[in-house]
């Protein structure tokens, strides 16, 4: 006889696969979303030290006409304007990490259910062979005793 829930193991194990699957998809996509954080983070670092060495360079040249001046403060600006571009793309950058740490523990939180599901099918499934273990032994027990019977007392023809 075969295990009348097989189909919910087999449906379990595949629901179990699939969820390692998912977390392990879940993890990848946080890390290139850590990754992409420290790559934003280290472009506006970059930024602001440039930024900087080149404020300290117009802050040195003394003789300077007024074009070099139009010039360098148009720069400046310029720079600012690219550097809240860089903050939006950190903060941006942030929000996909902190999603995708939610998604890791939504994955996390799944994975545990379906494992929890599976372990009862499995549970149920060893339950039921045992039962069938002890149904067995039972009737050999059984036959056992009937032919040991028929042995002590030979039936007359």
């Amino acid at each position: 006889m075969t295990y009348p829930l097989q189909a919910a193991r087999e449906l379990r194990t595949r629901a179990v696969e699939e969820a390692e699957a998912a977390l392990a998809q879940a993890i990848a996509a946080q890390a290139r979303a850590a990754q992409a954080l420290e790559r934003a983070h280290a472009a506006r670092s970059r930024h602001a030290e440039e930024t900087a060495a080149f404020a300290d360079s117009e802050k040195r040249c003394e003789a300077r006409s007024i074009a070099d001046l139009q010039r360098g403060d148009s720069f400046l600006r310029r720079r600012m304007a690219e550097t809240a571009d860089l903050t939006e793309q950190v903060a941006a950058a942030s929000a996909a990490v902190d999603a995708a740490a939610g998604a890791v523990g939504q994955a996390r939180t799944h994975l545990g259910t379906v494992k929890a599901e599976q372990e009862a099918v499995e549970r149920h499934h060893a339950k039921w062979l045992e039962e069938r273990r002890k149904a067995r032994e039972k009737r050999e027990e059984e036959e056992g005793e009937e032919v040991a019977a028929a042995r002590r007392f030979p039936r007359e023809s």
